[in-house]
């Protein structure tokens, strides 16, 4: 995967902008190998962040307001 397909992932993660410049400064300034571990690491956690988020979200449209 080259640095060019590692940046278009990280722009399509859900995760903050200060996020995805800290990423791109990987993928810039690591090999590629480890960018991709790291870059790869960031998406399932960020997967399972907004897994997390929707089920929040869920939950609150069934639970009345105190």
């Amino acid at each position: 995967m080259g640095k060019t397909r590692l940046n278009g992932l990280v722009d399509s993660l859900p995760v903050p902008d200060d996020v995805k410049s800290l990423a791109k400064k990987v993928i810039k300034n690591l090999d590629e190998q480890a960018a991709v571990l790291i870059i790869v690491e960031l998406k399932d956690r960020s997967k399972k962040l907004d897994d997390l988020l929707q089920i929040m979200k869920q939950s609150l449209k069934h639970t009345p307001v105190l």
